[in-house]
């Protein structure tokens, strides 16, 4: 009745819950709270270890775990081990609910997963996943766990291999997408006895074709592949495989863009309207760019967008300028003044001005304008005039907190 109830054991000390057992047996003497304690214990402990012989007896689990505060302000965090039975049954415990009194960082969280896991014996490579919600520290901590599991696994062996970092992790992942098609190859190649060209021919330009993608979204320079760290990396996985020089992605992306280039203008040209946007900014360089992005509707009616192009722009911002750099844009992918629908930008002078000279349909970004609003709207409002100044002061404080928090994490990663 007490763990059914969630009733404290001090009920049997209540005068009411004693006068009610007296009724049903005036004979009976009710323990001190001490005895029904050590029974439930007794009971956990029976529990726990048979459960414990079952998670043990499991090739894999799955945890989850969650975190919530209470109405007096304590934090907890709760895991639960879901695994097969030997009679293949699904079968869940909770293998704890902790007080979590310690800041919600995902070291925190990490550390607190570990060791509720090594009470109950379960090991990193016994995971099969771990299910949490969305929120920021959760996913670190899920991060945190799965690179200790990488660390352990280096440790075993017999090798002077160091911890992994960070970045170490970053750059990893980025190269096994480049490698991924080597590997899809060597699959290919493999299945057949005899490789002729044109079993050949096809998975070569794969390979071209994904390392270029690969290439494009690491974002990384042509100059990559004369590294001497990459050259190493990839010689440990194919000692055979020459790399190219910087020459050879250059040339293959400049085609690739080419080749994308020229199937989005055949969309645009047999777009009835098309409607652009333009937009000026100034890098940290202090170079000035002028962007022109283009809407329009396929033949299948899907929304589509293309960008025309992002061109530095070191003249003077006027009216004009502006004009003549989106006109040549405008002309290289075959747009005409008859075929823009309207174009938009924000509410900068010279902006609007360069859509007058161009004498197509105007409209203002949203957006800036409701930007505008508000800021007007704040410098319109005398009882903000003290608490804004000091906004800048709060969130640099706020900010100097979060980098050195980064900044312990990345210590406890290393």
């Amino acid at each position: 009745m007490i763990v059914l109830d969630s009733q404290p054991f001090s009920l049997v000390e209540d005068i009411g819950f004693k006068a009610f057992v007296n009724k049903f047996n005036p004979t009976y003497t009710i323990p001190t709270r001490k005895a029904p304690k050590l029974m439930v214990e007794k009971r956990y402990d029976e529990a726990k270890e048979k459960a414990m012989a079952e998670v043990q007896d499991a090739e894999y689990v799955s945890l989850t775990a969650d975190m919530w505060t209470s109405i007096n302000m304590d934090s907890y965090l709760g895991v639960t081990c879901h695994y097969t039975t030997k009679e293949t049954k699904l079968a869940t415990v909770v293998l704890g609910v902790t007080r979590f009194p310690q800041s919600h960082t995902a070291v925190n969280i990490k550390e607190a997963q570990n060791v509720l896991m090594e009470s109950w014996g379960i090991s990193m490579e016994k995971i099969h996943c771990l299910v949490t919600d969305n929120a920021a520290n959760m996913l670190a901590s899920a991060q945190l766990l799965r690179r200790e599991a990488v660390g352990a696994a280096l440790a075993n062996l017999n090798s002077d291999v160091s911890p992994l970092s960070s970045s170490d992790y970053e750059k990893i992942i980025q190269c096994l997408g480049v490698l991924a098609p080597f590997k899809y190859a060597t699959a290919e190649m493999s299945e057949e006895k005899r490789v002729s060209a044109s079993k050949l021919s096809p998975i070569v330009l794969m390979i071209q074709h994904k390392v270029t993608e690969k290439t494009k979204l690491m974002t990384q320079p042509f100059s990559l592949v004369e590294d001497i760290g990459f050259k190493a990396f990839v010689n440990k996985f194919n000692p055979t495989y020459t790399i190219p020089t910087r020459k050879a992605p250059k040339l293959m992306v400049e085609k690739r863009y080419d080749e994308a280039k020229e199937k989005a203008m055949a969309e645009v040209q047999d777009a009835e309207y098309v409607s652009l946007t333009a937009d000026m900014w100034t890098s940290i360089n202090m170079d000035s760019y002028l962007g022109v992005t283009c809407h329009y509707t396929t033949k299948e009616t899907k929304l589509a967008t293309v960008v025309l192009g992002v061109t530095r722009f070191p003249q003077s911002h006027t009216a004009v300028n502006i004009k003549e750099a989106q006109n040549v844009l405008m002309e290289s992918w075959g747009i005409s003044m008859e075929k823009i629908h309207c174009l938009v930008t924000d509410n900068a002078a010279n902006m609007l001005a360069s859509a007058q000279l161009l004498r197509v349909r105007h409209i203002r970004c949203f957006a800036h304008s409701l930007n505008l609003v508000v800021k007007k709207a704040l410098d319109q409002t005398p009882e903000l005039q003290d608490i804004r100044p000091r906004g800048p002061r709060v969130l640099s404080h706020c900010l100097e907190r979060a980098t050195k928090q980064r900044r312990s994490c990345a210590w406890f990663k290393k």
